[in-house]
């Protein structure tokens, strides 16, 4: 007899809020019961749903009326706003002995086809049958058993997507859409000869979405430069080699992509850059940040088209999940909860529970503070500069992220999405005027240690503080500002951001854009060196004579370059 215990999952491989799903350790089998030892079964209480399924032979199949799955042994109770009552059941799947289930719920509980089958499906994949390395059972958790293997039964349906997935994309016809890739009809004829070779990281994670990918990485099992610089000789283009992680870039008229050889990864330290070795593909999986980027397809010669999946990206990517490969994950690495946020915005995704448990509790130890401060600002800058950053932004309040960030930084989603409609008609620079709305609340002033700590260039640090000091400022004068040149004289101090960020605040558009189009490129025809010809002496005449005249040229009063002479020398005298 197999028993299912499903929890309350709200979509296919997402735990129920906060259940924290096992995850076994990288090579730990997980454990196998004993011949005749009894899976535990849940105390009364416990916040699950149970379905009782008969003897494992019998098939039970969707949308069966319940009369006919009672005949098959199954029996499933259904709480009618509190009219029927809780039963037990006898089985006959162990000759006869007596085995009761409390079967509760608030809706019918359809069964999937037997576990047994799933089972076997999987081990069929897993032995590649169709093409896959798919995922053992050992890739899916524990919680429940299933005839002689022990499955994550909060993964259950996770995996049965994934075999959905895996059965319909078996070698050759991942194949093909290899090969229709920008550029691999090219690079695979390169292939020949050299070690074996896998396309990993987000082109095979958006291959598998059917989305467009626009960078290659490639890994390659040994000398990852070597590898690069044959590449390139091959492809008569050039390569440049990146140093301690032996990885390069290779570019020629066909196509550009990113060369690594195959790692291992361990950290002497949280935050620490890791220590690097040579390993096969599949400890190089293991390194990676999150299932869905956990994943390889081999480009090497019969291996053309074979998915390797280790930890069951496929059903994550199905099922919409970011999970990280292992619970020290944001230790090691504490930007990877950045990049957490970001990938939920750009694939409409979301940490599963255990994962976002773990970014809000690294968040919250100050992990963010034990990284390179260039690392965090890169993937800040990430985030804040994609299409959906308010979304990002938001689960930055839910999680505590922008204060582990900086005290100075309020998550203000709602802001942010304005200031990005801002941005499209200033010209501002949509990450800057992002990070500067998060500041925009609080002391700016701040935040400026913090931002030279992140190695923000000097002209990205002053836009930021300026424009979260001076955009509400820009609000409350612009009514004001009836002529053009007082226009002018309010906003051409301020970088783009400041407007962006001002407009995202409720400025008055029609005289932002009215600078922004027709005024901020008004210039004289005149210059310093005109009055000094004229007699005016060096000093501050000078820039009196050039500011009025610019005033009288955005009045309309001077519209020719004696006119713009005539009141500069005025003024200046």
């Amino acid at each position: 007899m197999a028993r299912i215990i499903e929890k309350d999952d709200r979509r296919p491989g997402v735990a129920a809020a906060g259940v924290r799903p096992h995850m076994p350790a990288a090579g730990v089998r997980p454990h196998m019961p004993a011949a005749g030892v009894r899976p535990h079964m849940p105390a009364a209480g416990e916040q699950r749903r149970h379905v009782h399924v008969g003897a494992p032979r019998q098939r039970h199949h969707l949308g069966r009326p319940r009369r006919a799955q009672r005949r098959e042994g199954l029996a499933v109770h259904r709480a009618d706003e509190g009219r029927e009552r809780p039963r037990q059941v006898q089985s006959q799947a162990r000759g006869g002995g007596a085995d009761r289930a409390r079967v509760r719920g608030d809706r019918h509980l359809h069964p999937r086809p037997e576990s047994e089958r799933v089972l076997q499906r999987v081990e069929a994949l897993e032995h590649g049958q169709g093409g896959v390395a798919a995922p053992g059972p050992e890739a899916l958790g524990v919680s429940c058993l299933c005839g002689s293997h022990r499955i994550g039964a909060a993964r259950l349906r996770a995996a049965w997507h994934s075999l959905a997935v895996m059965a319909s994309m078996n070698r050759a016809a991942l194949r093909e859409r290899v090969e229709a890739l920008p550029g691999l009809r090219v690079l695979l004829p390169v292939l020949a000869g050299l070690p074996p070779a896998y396309l990993v990281g987000g082109a095979v994670r958006d291959l598998l979405r059917g989305a467009d990918s626009l960078d290659l990485d490639l890994a390659v099992e040994g000398d990852g430069a070597a590898a690069a610089r044959e590449i390139a000789a091959r492809l008569g283009g050039d390569h440049v080699e990146h140093g301690r992680f032996g990885t390069a870039t290779v570019r020629s008229e066909a196509l550009a992509l990113d060369v690594a050889g195959t790692r291992r990864e361990s950290y002497s330290e949280p935050g620490a850059l890791p220590d690097v070795e040579p390993a096969g593909i599949g400890e190089d999986l293991a390194r990676r940040d999150f299932s869905v980027n956990a994943m390889a397809i081999g480009l090497s010669g019969d291996a053309l088209g074979e998915l390797h999946d280790p930890f069951s990206g496929a059903a994550d990517l199905e099922a919409g999940v970011i999970r990280v490969l292992h619970q020290a994950s944001f230790r090691d690495d504490a930007t990877r909860i950045l990049r957490a946020l970001r990938y939920e915005a750009r694939l409409a995704f979301r940490m599963e529970p255990g994962t976002e448990e773990a970014a809000r509790a690294a968040a919250g130890e100050g992990l963010l503070d034990t990284v390179a401060g260039t690392r965090v600002r890169d993937e800040l800058l990430d985030l804040l500069g994609e299409a959906d950053a308010p979304t990002a932004v938001a689960r930055m309040g839910e999680l505590g992220i922008d204060r582990a960030l900086h005290p100075a930084l309020e998550a203000a989603p709602d802001l942010v999405a304005s200031v990005a409609l801002g941005c499209m008609e200033t010209g501002a620079d949509r990450a800057l005027a992002g990070l500067a709305a998060l500041a925009a609340t609080s002391r700016a002033e701040g935040l400026s240690p913090w931002l030279d700590r992140a190695g923000f260039k000097a002209g990205e640090r002053d836009a930021v503080l300026r424009a979260a000091r001076r955009a509400a400022v820009v609000v409350r004068e612009i009514p004001g500002a009836e002529q053009p040149s007082q226009l002018h004289a309010l906003l051409a101090p301020e970088p783009p951001e400041t407007l962006a960020l001002a407009l995202g605040m409720g400025a008055q558009a029609e005289p932002v854009l009215h600078f922004v189009r027709d005024l901020s490129g008004i210039a004289l025809e005149i210059d310093g060196s005109d009055l000094l010809a004229e007699g005016v002496p060096e000093g501050p005449a000078v820039g009196r004579g050039l500011a009025a005249a610019l005033t009288a040229k955005l009045d309309g009063h001077a519209r020719s370059r004696d006119e713009e002479m005539r009141v500069a020398l005025e003024a200046a005298r």
